[in-house]
């Protein structure tokens, strides 16, 4: 407002935007901290593209649970907005049980 006058408005874009990291950053962050850093994953073997903070995972890794875990890791990254995971896998782990010796009660 100037003098009683709308001169601009705020939107919520606006705002968001000193929260938004650069597409570049978070690429790193993905590819370097939660695939190789957390996952031990070699990043060479998925692909991995940012746009305007929303993550697209491609590739295949060995089990099922890797694909859950990597999405999920990737959605704490700072400045992701959204995670499209077209990852497969190998080898589906969900029904897989350990032996009785080593199972916990």
């Amino acid at each position: 407002m100037d003098h009683g006058g709308l001169v601009g408005i705020v939107t919520r874009a606006d705002v968001l935007k000193s929260y938004l990291r650069d597409d570049a950053e978070i690429l790193t962050d993905v590819v370097e901290g939660v695939i190789r850093g957390s996952m031990w994953i070699d990043p060479t073997t998925l692909e991995v593209e940012v746009d305007d903070g929303v993550v697209r995972l491609r590739g295949q890794v060995e089990r099922r649970s890797e694909v859950e875990i990597i999405a999920t890791l990737t959605r704490g990254v700072e400045g992701v907005m959204e995670v499209e995971s077209l990852l497969t896998f190998r080898f589906d782990d969900r029904g897989v049980q350990p032996p009785k010796e080593q199972r916990h009660i």
